[in-house]
């Protein structure tokens, strides 16, 4: 058995450019929401931290238990992945939340892409 890879950057690191990549992942929803129902409220993009990945979510401002997986990010690289359940990722990588665009080319108003 391999010992789980040990992340090349600091947790603060991480912290941050996870914030700046959920913020990015708002933006975007927003911008979504307003064009199709303007004046509603769209949903709120959030991060859960699991064992390997944190799950980010779309909960609804009206019901905190109804929300949408939107991706997840590898807690040791910084890859984002798209859903393939809201329990998995899909195979493929999407981006990375420390790339210099911060992961935004992977951003759509549904999820990562």
């Amino acid at each position: 058995m391999t010992p789980p890879a040990t992340p090349a950057f600091s947790q603060a690191s991480f912290d941050a450019a996870l914030a700046r990549f959920v913020a990015k992942a708002q933006a975007v929803h927003d911008q979504y929401q307003q064009r199709i129902a303007p004046g509603q409220p769209g949903k709120i993009i959030t991060a859960e931290p699991s064992k390997k990945y944190t799950r980010i979510w779309k909960v609804s401002r009206h019901d905190a238990t109804r929300r949408d997986i939107y991706g997840f990010v590898d807690q040791t690289t910084g890859d984002v992945y798209s859903a393939e359940s809201y329990r998995k990722p899909a195979p493929r990588i999407r981006g990375n939340i420390f790339a210099p665009d911060g992961g935004a080319r992977c951003l759509g108003w549904s999820g990562a892409s």
